[in-house]
């Protein structure tokens, strides 16, 4: 079929692949990544997402990061984390958790629930920040038990950032908060609220694997300023009438 067609179109999950206990294929044999929200070449995504982007991360030497996923992505993070801590100088934790909505035969980071984030993170104020799945929250800012982001993130002593690759937040740790710029516009997916909180643009980022959705708006006036009120955009993530956002 694929001498036909000049291309693959028949590929097997990353979940197969890590239950025979085989090796990944390289990011070149998923082409475009086209199956990707099915969880096909997700794994090989990342690390030529990590790869490309090492060079454009800031020192964060003595920072404590705690990197919540999944149980089977577990055995696969250590060497990304190795890379991250390398050219960062930042310490880096992994906090493997299982499922309590679905159980412990659902392994998959992206079905994670709020609860499972707050059971990871509470009480750990050995952390500067945390990162989580992106792909657990909806485009409402919601996990699939119904818990909203941000109210899960107001519960915890650090700030929480939902991350696609690890380089989309990290990237942006070592800028002053005064750096943010903001601009004030409609949504540009008709669907989506336009009167939202203030967005740091330095977030505006396409989003790779699914499609990008970003909402500007008017900051406050004092958001820039104070450290206390900086804020980040969450890729692909609003709720009806709010922003949600991760706030340090």
């Amino acid at each position: 079929a694929r001498d036909e067609r000049g291309d693959s179109w028949v590929f097997g999950s990353d979940e197969l692949y890590l239950l025979a206990q085989r090796p990944l294929p390289d990011a070149e044999f998923y082409g475009e990544f086209s199956q990707i929200e099915n969880g096909v070449g997700a794994v090989s995504s990342l690390r030529m997402r990590v790869q490309d982007g090492l060079d454009s991360l800031p020192r964060l030497d003595g920072r404590r990061i705690g990197v919540v996923t999944g149980v089977s992505m577990a055995p696969l993070m250590p060497a990304l984390l190795d890379q991250l801590a390398e050219k960062t100088g930042a310490r880096f934790e992994l906090i493997s958790v299982e499922n309590s909505l679905f159980g412990p035969t659902t392994t998959t980071a992206g079905l994670l629930v709020g609860a499972d984030i707050k059971r990871a993170l509470a009480d750990r104020t050995d952390l500067d920040l945390a990162l989580i799945p992106a792909e657990c929250i909806n485009d409402h800012g919601v996990f699939l038990d119904d818990q909203p982001f941000i109210a899960v993130r107001e519960e915890l002593s650090m700030p929480v950032y939902p991350s696609y690759d690890f380089i989309d937040v990290l990237v942006h740790e070592g800028e002053p908060a005064g750096a943010a710029a903001w601009v004030g516009q409609s949504s540009p997916d008709s669907a989506m609220p336009s009167a939202v909180a203030g967005v740091d643009c330095r977030h505006d980022r396409t989003q790779r694997g699914r499609h990008d959705r970003a909402v500007h708006a008017h900051a406050p006036q004092d958001a820039v300023a104070d450290r206390a009120l900086h804020v980040r955009l969450l890729p692909g993530v609003v709720a009806r009438g709010e922003c949600v956002l991760g706030v340090v």
